[in-house]
């Protein structure tokens, strides 16, 4: 029987009493991580119901807890991950750099690198110099250039430590590439997080967000310019405030695929998917690989990388540079190798090329520069070369940007100082501000977040409950981890990435967007903590726990994914205003118009519809006429194809209302959100048949005083032959309708026939007497009768006025209506200043007092007086209310009685009771613009109901002030 070499000491413990004490403490360890995490959560609900005093025990508690349990592990800290294959200690250094030193090899590869790097120089040159000039040739060349210089200087960086040839013989020695089963797992996870993500990245994507907001249809728009000549693509694109070099990938799926709403947002998504494997890598360097699985993952289904994913805009480009940048600075502190400090530079000079947030990265970099300093003490001289060499890369990178900034420096910052709070406060107010918009930021992630629909659900928090949770007991746990330069970057990583939103805009705090850079250090954060309670867990004494530990763990995920899946795809894409704020409405309208085009209708819009960009873009340049009352409405027949299509914004519904009285039997509709919330958008189509039908005069006769029984025919302009009427004679011939005057002004009208009358709004204007007649008319719509006796069969009736040429003519077909097509409304007095009587300076039928006006009836300031009737039906109090949206007055008189008014008066409201009795009623509303654009309305409750726009049909605008007989 042979005796060990190293018989066990009887004195020492045994090996069962050893087992037992690492059971123990690795349950000590387990219950104090998933306690943090349980009170962490517990703080979590204190802080989003703004309860601060309440969270602080227990978030303190817990990072104690997180704390004890990390000094108490066993095996390798957070700052040496444990779980590296060979490739990975490889990437950090753990074999020499330097293939001379192990494999006697000189291939004078730093040689071939200088000279790759000196070519990398003279192409950065060439592409500088042309890069001022916008010849095409020129430009094509820079940009070929830079691409080049780019590329050599990358394929140099690694020549600076031999690592091409350490990296060729390392293969040889080891007979080629060979991949681990165990090293090949990660990335299998990894692909399918990506799938995943691709999954929640793709979904649907057309059509949520609902609509091509602006700035996506501006990306989108120069992106097309791009493709079609390539050598027009400058550094800098003044419409996004932005470099281009984020709109060549779009540019590049438009020439493939043309343009569509999901062009642009197909790139958004690529960046979104690198951005989860930049994170990965991050990560995976700072924690190990099962943390970094973790953090890709929550970032997969984080809702805030979620929503910036599937929007076509640079927003999302952020996350990519910021993890690539943050992973390769990492890698660089580590290994100490100048290459490293290259490829870090070259990373952050990348990102200076798309979001504008990122300018501000170089404070994360230059802390953990300064923390690894102070903390590991390296070689200062060989230190500052390094540093060197990544800001000398950093440079390199991002020279035509940087050129760009030095020589249209006002352009460049334009949008930095339209957006600045030092730009946008008062001096004495710039500390209150700043620490008010701080505040708010850092309430965004737990309590309440950004306000902005496009943002976000508008207030929710960005970050769920247990993310939320997590992410607060890692960012205290980090702050503790002072001595790993990597952790405590962290936190500090938050703060100097929502600066860009803090310093922006008060009235949009808090701003996500511009804030999105947290994001890979929130991931991390929180994947921290999920991580230890793996790692603790997977190693408790009982056999039952360790089993249920990954599962548990995938649910706790699984419970992450549930809560930001199901608020993007469902109360988010569910909330009206979330619907509404991607431009949805010209986004709906341009598929309407489309169609309409299609069926042969014109276009009609509102001025505010006139030049929309997603319109444009997705109606393929509609020509389109804008609608106005009363000067485009009622429509014109011969102006339009097989019918009209009218789009109103909301602000105009008035003229919608119009619309609808003078057509009644159009097709009408009021778009909203599929759950409700304001209106987008109004239409109205109407056929041809159907606007011919209303244009022209009714012409009714009467024999021996009795009207003709069943004989009711209409013409198409003022003038009546006699063979057109009964058989019998004499007979009296009734034209009656609507005269549209486009433009207020003097008109000449003549009659000609001995035996006829005009009226015009119930006044005589012409007759057997007097057959011609000067009047000044208001635009809008005119009552006009035409009564001629008719003796035989010989003569004609008409009726003339002064065209545009001034030639007499028989008033045309154009500017006859008949039926519903009548004046409604009230009669407008409009009046320079402060006047209100006198001739004025115009006058208008305006046919609705729910008015909105871009463009003033009159320059401002003004006066403005409309009058005329109200019809009510019933007895009793009648309620009113008036209301301006910009600068003004506005007062509402019925009945001679002063009945509200805004602002209010001493003895008045903006709300008043009046009782009426049924019938006609006079109205009168004073209307005060200092300035533009005009915008009130005037609502009423006859039955004690809601307040709501009074009918057009039941106003009659005062013919008094309809027109006026010069001579």
């Amino acid at each position: 029987m042979s005796v060990p070499d190293n018989p066990p000491d009887p004195s020492g413990p045994g090996p069962n009493l050893i087992r037992e004490q690492i059971g123990r403490a690795a349950a000590v360890r387990f219950t104090l991580v998933a306690s943090a995490i349980v009170l962490a959560i517990l703080a979590d609900h204190f802080i989003r119901a703004d309860d601060m005093k309440w969270a602080i025990a227990p978030l303190v508690i817990a990072v104690a807890c997180l704390a004890l349990a990390d000094t108490r592990r066993t095996g390798p800290t957070t700052d040496t991950p444990d779980d590296m294959d060979e490739s990975e200690k490889i990437s950090l250094g753990r074999f020499p750099a330097d293939p001379n030193s192990r494999f006697g090899v000189d291939l004078n590869e730093r040689t071939i690198g200088a000279l790759a790097a000196l070519c990398s120089i003279v192409l950065m040159y060439v592409s500088l110099r042309n890069f001022g000039h916008d010849a095409p040739e020129s430009l094509t060349l820079a940009w070929y250039s830079f691409g080049a210089a780019v590329a050599l200087a990358l394929a140099a960086i690694p020549a600076i430590d031999n690592r091409w040839t350490a990296l060729i013989l390392r293969l040889k020695e080891a007979g080629g590439l060979h991949i681990g089963l165990r090293s090949t797992v990660p990335w299998l996870v990894l692909l399918a997080i990506i799938v995943l993500a691709a999954g929640l990245r793709l979904y649907n994507l057309e059509d949520l967000p609902a609509g091509l907001w602006f700035d996506e249809a501006d990306n989108l728009f120069k992106a097309r310019e791009y493709a079609r000549d390539p050598g027009q693509i400058p550094v800098y694109a003044p419409s996004t405030n932005l470099p281009t070099m984020f709109l060549m990938p779009i540019a590049a799926v438009v020439k493939l695929a043309g343009v569509a709403i999901t062009t642009p947002r197909l790139v958004a998504a690529a960046f979104g998917l690198l951005g989860i494997v930049a994170t990965f890598l991050f990560v995976r360097h700072l924690l190990g690989t099962s943390a970094a699985l973790i953090a890709a993952f929550l970032v997969a289904v984080m809702r805030w990388d979620l929503n910036w994913s599937r929007i076509g805009m640079h927003g999302i480009t952020g996350v990519l540079f910021a993890a690539l940048t943050g992973w390769l600075m990492l890698r660089a502190i580590r290994t100490g190798r100048t290459s490293d400090f290259a490829f870090a530079g070259a990373s952050l000079g990348l990102g200076m090329w798309f979001y504008s947030p990122f300018r501000m990265f170089p404070l994360v970099v230059g802390f953990i520069l300064l923390l690894h300093l102070l903390v590991s003490r390296p070689n200062i001289r060989i230190y500052a070369v390094n540093v060197a060499t990544m800001a000398i890369l950093a440079l390199f990178v991002a020279a035509p940007v940087v050129q760009y900034a030095t020589e249209n420096s006002e352009q460049f910052f334009e949008r930095t100082e339209a957006t600045s709070l030092f730009n946008l406060t008062p001096r004495e107010d710039w500390g209150n501000r700043f620490l008010s918009s701080l505040d708010m930021h850092v309430l965004m992630f737990n309590v309440e977040g950004d306000p902005n629909p496009r943002h976000n659900l508008p207030n929710a928090p960005m970050l769920d409950r247990i993310t939320g949770a997590l992410f607060v007991l890692g960012f205290f746990f980090a702050l503790i981890r002072w001595r790993s330069v990597a952790l405590f970057t962290l936190p500090f990583w938050v703060f100097f990435m929502v600066l860009p939103g803090v310093l922006t805009v008060p009235w949009e705090a808090p701003q996500s967007l511009r804030s999105i850079l947290v994001i890979p250090a929130v991931a991390a954060l929180a994947a921290l903590v999920i991580d230890l309670l793996w790692r603790t867990w997977r190693d408790v004494p009982w056999r039952l726990a360790r089993r249920i530990a990954l599962p548990a763990v995938l649910a706790l995920l699984g419970i992450v994914a549930y809560l930001n899946v199901d608020l993007y795809f469902g109360d988010q894409a569910n909330d009206p205003r979330v619907y509404a704020g991607f431009s949805t409405d010209e986004t709906l309208m341009a598929r309407s118009q489309v169609e309409r085009q299609r069926l042969g209708y014109s276009l009609w819009v509102s001025r505010q519809f006139l030049f929309g960009l997603t319109s444009t873009l997705l109606a393929n340049h509609p020509r389109v006429e804008v609608l106005k009352a009363p000067e485009t409405l009622p429509l014109d027949s011969t102006l339009v194809w097989r019918g009209a299509a009218a789009y109103f914004e909301p602000r105009e519904r008035g003229f919608w209302d119009v619309m609808k009285a003078y057509y009644p039997d159009a097709e009408f509709s009021v778009v909203t959100a599929p759950t409700g919330g304001d209106p987008m958008y109004y239409t109205g189509f109407v056929s041809r048949d159907e606007l011919a039908d209303r244009q022209r005069l009714d012409a009714t006769y009467t024999v021996n005083g009795n009207e003709v029984p069943g004989r009711r025919d209409s013409v198409t302009d003022s003038t009546w032959h006699p063979d057109s009427g009964p058989e019998q004679f004499p007979y009296r011939v009734t034209l009656s309708g609507s005269l549209h005057v486009l433009e207020y002004g003097e008109y000449e009208i003549m009659l000609d026939s001995p035996h006829a009358v005009v009226d015009l709004n119930g006044q005589r204007a012409l007759d057997s007497s007097r057959t011609t007649s000067r009047v000044t008319l208001a635009s809008g719509l005119h009552e006009l009768s035409i009564v001629a006796d008719i003796e035989g069969p010989d003569g004609s009736i008409r009726v003339l006025w002064q065209n545009e040429d001034g030639v007499p003519e028989p008033i045309p077909f154009s500017r006859l209506y008949r039926g519903s097509v009548r004046p409604v409304g009230l009669a407008g007095r409009f009046f320079e200043g402060d006047r209100t009587s006198g001739v004025p300076d115009s006058m208008q039928v305006t046919p609705t007092m729910d008015l909105f006006h871009y463009s003033p009836v009159i320059p401002h300031p003004y006066t403005a007086i409309w009058e005329g009737t109200l019809r009510t039906d019933t007895l009793g109090p009648h309620r009113f209310k008036v209301s301006r949206t910009h600068s003004g007055e506005i007062s509402l008189y019925v009945n001679n009685r002063l009945v509200a008014e805004d602002p209010p008066g001493d003895n008045t409201a903006t709300t008043g009771e009046l009782r009426l009795t049924p019938g006609q009623n006079r109205l009168r509303i004073e209307y005060k613009s200092p300035s533009g654009p005009t915008q009130f309305e005037v609502l009423w409750a006859p039955d004690s109901g809601t307040y709501r726009p009074i009918p057009v049909e039941l106003l009659t605008p005062a013919p008094e002030h309809m027109m006026q007989v010069v001579e």
